[in-house]
């Protein structure tokens, strides 16, 4: 009946919401109507918003009765009905309302979209980035491009920029929107827009559709490896001459500082164990090189290695940091070429002496050493095996030893996924990283043998089903990591153990999870991992709240995550207790409506985060107690909250970063 009894704030929330989204869909159609655009792109948001409309009316006659069981079953609709409203505003109204004030703007604008596909990956920054200090043979392309675009021609309105990856077309591109003619043309004619669209992916002509407008003095430009006809006229992009590839290749080669930087060439090495054309997650990237080299959690690695251009680094949370201490929300990408370099450093030994190990599979082909009766002992301490949806699945017997690094990725049409048996005699392994690049969940299976890695110490599992866990982990006694990401069936892999969570994971100080939209509340027992100083859980969207204890048993907690669980409607009073509490981030909370009275006994707490928390009303005059906290980043709204309690607290500073939408998560 908890549903019956949350009727009436559930439908107010609803309301809210509804009232926002017509406002937001207002501006679209406005847009839309500006530039012209068909409206059959809004009919679907159109018509769930009736659909809003008119269950409110129906449940406005029903908040006045006392009969439960019809409340519950329209609270039941309530909730169906607001998890497709979000759904449908963070990724399609969102995204709308971004691209056509982009078209709508008055300025020239480049969309670094890198990688355009049906799911719109990466749509990010409307500004165009500076292209590399030193451009050698694109003069000539550029000297043409000018001549085609700039020209008042209606007939070659839209180019594309047509190479094999490598020749120079993203730079040629940033070139052209930094060159100083482009500049003045526009200032001469002012309105012009120049959308460009950065390597577009074979198959993505719906979406090149999606830009055509008829717009006066309207132009774009896309690069891709292929031509798409249909959509504009094609620039053929040579490659360089001798010369020009010479001299290019002197200058960006990797630097000889960094090939003396024994552990900056490791880790630029490392990069190459995961699938081409995927982002890297940073914190996998830690978790490798906290073992493998003994780095700490900085990513100070990872800034040198971009200054050099060998990767770029992705943000996808606006206003975060290193400072925060938290990279969940930092991703790496690499050019292709890039990748294949790391790969051929890591493969100028034998086979039996190199130190990495990376293997791409392709259906049932195996390396001929690997197929072999006679099996070679590997001397690798780093594994990557990435195998595709054509793969057998039936793993040969190999010898590794040494290894401490197993990255499995895969990318199957199955339903399950079966760990190798050869990772039974890994006894020095120290971090798991399994990663399903497919569309659907996976069933880890084989998982027993996970008893076998007494020295496991971080484990990363993404998009895979672990129903029965606890069964199988009851050796784990060194594991001091866990992160599960867009996994299944936490819940009951934890509850169907016979085994006390305690007992199975005595030494675990850190635990993510993120993106697992089945997780409804904490598995019994978590409350007990005493060790414990990390807990993050994110975008678990139906989970409804933190067990009450949490406070009393969590006694080393110093990091609390709870960021975009949009049912969390409070933190437990308990909180008080946690007097080593650091950090505490409840952004993107949104029904959490009060503060803890005990929020102010956090006597360690130094951080809070809690942007987008819209249902927040009020705080607790406890936080005047809050002496050592430092910084609260907040939006505009909550930070009228603290003005009040600002001169109690001297050493607080508000942080209210600017709002900008950002899909580079997808």
């Amino acid at each position: 009946m908890n549903k019956a009894t949350q009727f009436d704030s559930s439908l107010e929330k609803l309301e809210n919401r509804l009232t926002f989204i017509k406002s937001c869909i207002l501006q679209v159609e406005k847009l839309n109507d500006q530039l012209d655009r068909p409206k059959e792109e809004m009919e679907k948001l159109v018509r769930i918003l009736k659909d809003g409309e008119k269950l409110i009316r129906k449940c406005s006659t029903v908040s006045c009765c006392n009969n439960l069981m019809k409340k519950w079953r329209y609270a039941s609709k309530i909730d169906a009905l607001d998890d497709s409203l979000l759904k449908l505003f963070q990724v399609d109204l969102l995204s709308q309302m971004e691209i056509l004030a982009i078209f709508k703007s008055d300025r020239f604008s480049l969309i670094s979209n890198r990688g355009v596909s049906h799911k719109y990956e990466n749509l990010g920054s409307c500004e165009a980035s500076d292209p590399p200090a030193l451009l050698v043979g694109l003069d000539v392309p550029l000297i043409e491009l000018k001549r085609r675009l700039l020209k008042d021609d209606h007939h070659e309105s839209r180019i594309v920029v047509s190479a094999p990856g490598g020749c120079g077309k993203t730079t040629l591109a940033k070139r052209f929107c930094q060159d100083k003619q482009v500049k003045v043309k526009k200032l001469q004619y002012g309105g012009r827009i120049l959308l460009v669209l950065d390597d577009v992916w074979c198959g993505a002509e719906s979406v090149l559709v999606k830009f055509m407008f008829q717009i006066q003095g309207y132009k774009v430009l896309v690069t891709s490896r292929n031509e798409f006809r249909g959509f504009g006229s094609t620039y053929n992009l040579k490659l360089l001459n001798e010369e020009d590839a010479r001299n290019l290749f002197c200058h960006s080669a990797i630097p000889d500082e960094i090939m003396k930087d024994i552990i900056l060439k490791e880790c630029f090495m490392d990069l190459g164990s995961f699938p081409e054309d995927k982002k890297i997650p940073v914190t996998a990237l830690i978790d490798i090189w906290a073992d493998l080299h003994k780095l700490d959690e900085s990513i100070s690695n990872l800034h040198k290695l971009r200054s050099r251009n060998l990767l770029n680094l992705v943000l996808t949370r606006n206003g975060a940091n290193e400072n925060d201490g938290w990279n969940n929300d930092a991703f790496v990408t690499q050019h292709d070429l890039l990748r294949d370099l790391a790969i051929y450093q890591s493969n100028q030994e034998p086979i039996h002496k190199r130190k990495r190990l990376i293997l791409d599979l392709t259906g049932k082909r195996l390396p001929h050493w690997w197929s072999n009766e006679k099996q070679l002992q590997l001397s690798a301490r780093l594994v990557s095996i990435s195998t595709d949806e054509m793969f057998s699945s039936s793993w040969p017997n190999m010898q590794i030893p040494e290894a401490k690094v197993l990255i499995l990725n895969f990318n199957h049409t199955q339903n399950k996924y079966e760990l190798p048996e050869f990772m039974k005699r890994m006894y020095k392994l120290k971090v798991l990283i399994v990663t399903n690049y497919g569309f659907c969940i996976s069933e880890l299976t084989n998982f027993s043998l996970l008893g076998s890695l007494c020295n496991l110490k971080r484990m990363r599992l993404e998009k895979v089903s672990i129903p029965t866990l606890c069964n199988t982990i009851t050796e784990l006694k060194n594991l001091e990591k866990l992160s599960l990401v867009m996994c299944h069936k936490i819940g009951q892999a934890f509850a169907s153990s016979t085994t006390q969570i305690p007992e199975m994971l005595p030494n675990l100080r850190e635990i993510n999870i993120d993106y697992c939209n089945d997780l409804v509340e904490l598995p019994d027992g978590f409350c007990d991992l005493v060790q414990l100083d990390k807990l993050s859980i994110t975008n678990c969207h139906k989970l409804s709240a933190l067990p009450e204890e949490i406070g009393k048993l969590l006694i080393n907690l110093e990091v609390l995550r709870i960021h975009a669980c949009t049912r969390v409607s409070k933190l437990p009073d308990s909180i008080g207790s946690l007097q080593k509490l650091s950090v505490l981030d409840i952004t993107g909370c949104l029904r959490i409506r009060n503060m803890p009275k005990r929020i102010g006994e956090l006597q360690s707490l130094r951080e809070f985060q809690m942007r987008k928390c819209r249902g927040l009303r009020e705080l607790s005059s406890s936080v005047t107690d809050l002496v050592e906290l430092e910084r609260v980043i907040c939006d505009e709204e909550t930070a009228q909250l603290w003005d009040c309690f600002m001169h109690l607290l001297p050493n607080l500073t508000l942080s209210v970063p600017e709002e900008v939408i950002n899909l580079n998560w997808l």
